[in-house]
Order: structure tokens, then C-alpha cells, then sequence
């Protein structure tokens, strides 16, 4: 899926998982919504990739996600037991992880033009792997499990280029037309995605140790940030790319 960060796997005691409306709908749909968003976007993608190439990882990330989606879904309705499910979940989702940072900050430092700024970008996605490989060495189960702030801590470096992307965009003597213009879409919603969804990560633990009943919603809303980040990759794709120069 346009990956949530933590998917409950919940079976019934019977072989095969029983999909029921509770069951269907304990997101709200908000998680089916997403996968549809998700896979259009990606339809998209592929329709206007060759003439928006500059988008090509972009693509690659949305391919990523649905292939994530893919995964869960069957994880959900096919793997009984509980315990090898959350460790295939665990390490599919640890992989993407790799994967969406790659691409992301691949994406973002070709979208800077400051050397100062390009190099910091990468002295930032090096120093998170640096900081991965630490967590993973020192704790190996959380190389199958979900972690909250590690994924905290990604979206928090994920921000910074963005943050740079429009301090450039801000001082450039040439003047897009945002609305025409495909990378502006795409890095807005970037960042949007990993701005709003940290406060998400921060209070996970504490939801599922005191309001569990709420757990739910928390993840209903990272399924409903993610769709309107799919649609903010559309909007990049399908716009009309203009400039004006001064």
C-alpha cells in the first residue's frame, strides 16, 4: 500500500481469515481508498512518465508502495500464523523503507541546485544510514519489526531538502507557473506527507499502551495522508509544465 507504517494483521481463530464488514472497514475504508488512489496514480505515472522523465523515480516510489500493498494484502488474508506475518510485514516494510528514501532523496537532490545545499543533502541521507545500520547491529529484531521513531526520524530527514527545494524556488530569478509546474506538486507533497504524519509516529506507542480503542483513527488518518499524497503526485503528473522567464 502507499505505505502505512504499521499494519495490524488480525485473524479470526478459523484456517481462513473471515472478511467481514468490521473487519473490512476497521479503517474507516480509509486504507482501501488509499490502495485505489495509489494504483491510479501509478496508471498515471506510467501514462505521462515519457513525457514528464523527470519524474521517472517518482514513478519507481509509487510502483514501491503498490508492491507493499500487495504484499500486506496477501500477508492479511493468507498467512495464519501471526507471528511470521508481523515478520514478513516487519521486513517488507524496513526494505521500502531503504527503498523510499533512495528515491526520494535521489529525486530531491537533482531538484537542488546549490552545491552547498546538494552536498549537505547528502551528508544527511549518509549520516540516516549510518544511523540504520547502528539500530540494526545493535538491535537486530528491529530488522523485522516496525519501529515508530525510526521512521520519525526518516520523515524528519526527508523534510530537510524539501525545505531547500523551496528556499531555491523562493530566490530563483525565474518565475514558474506553480500550478503548471510537475516537481513543485510532487515536493509539496512530500512534504506535507512526512510533516503531518510525525506527530502520528511520536504518539503510537503511547496510543497502544493507553487509548488502543484509538489506534485505529491514528492509522485511518496515515492512510488519509497518504492518499492525498498520491493525489498531489496525479496532480504532477497531469499538469501542463510552463515557465516564465524574467
Amino acid at each position: 500500500m502507499g505505505p502505512d507504517k504499521n499494519l495490524v494483521v488480525s485473524h479470526s481463530a478459523k484456517k481462513i481469515p473471515v472478511l467481514d464488514y468490521e473487519y473490512i472497514s476497521r479503517y474507516f475504508f480509509s486504507d482501501w481508498i488509499m490502495i485505489a488512489v495509489n494504483f491510479i496514480a501509478f496508471i498515471i505515472s506510467i501514462r505521462h512518465g515519457r513525457r514528464k522523465r523527470e519524474l521517472h523515480l517518482i514513478t519507481y516510489y509509487i510502483a514501491a508502495a503498490l508492491l507493499l500493498d500487495f504484499i500486506w494484502i496477501c500477508v492479511d488474508l493468507l498467512i495464519i500464523n501471526k507471528f511470521l506475518a508481523y515478520k514478513i510485514i516487519g521486513i517488507s516494510l524496513n526494505t521500502f523503507l531503504i527503498v523510499e528514501i533512495t528515491l526520494l532523496f535521489t529525486y530531491l537532490h537533482t531538484n537542488i541546485s546549490s552545491k552547498k545545499l546538494k552536498t549537505i543533502t547528502k551528508i544527511i541521507y549518509c549520516s540516516f544510514f549510518v544511523f540504520l545500520v547502528f539500530c540494526w547491529v545493535k538491535y537486530p529484531m528491529l530488522m523485522d519489526h516496525f519501529n515508530n521513531y525510526i521512521f520519525t526520524i526518516e520523515s524528519l530527514c526527508i523534510v530537510v531538502p524539501c525545505l531547500f527545494y523551496f528556499y531555491e524556488l523562493f530566490k530563483t530569478s525565474q518565475q514558474f507557473i506553480l500550478k503548471n509546474h510537475p516537481t513543485f506538486w510532487i515536493i509539496t507533497g512530500i512534504l506535507f506527507y512526512n510533516c503531518t504524519v510525525i506527530p502520528g509516529f511520536v504518539l503510537t506507542n503511547y496510543f497502544d499502551s493507553n487509548l488502543p480503542i484509538y489506534s485505529n483513527i491514528l492509522w485511518a488518518v496515515n492512510y488519509t495522508l497518504y492518499t492525498i499524497l498520491f493525489l498531489l503526485f496525479i496532480k504532477g503528473y497531469t499538469c501542463k509544465k510552463e515557465t516564465i522567464s524574467i
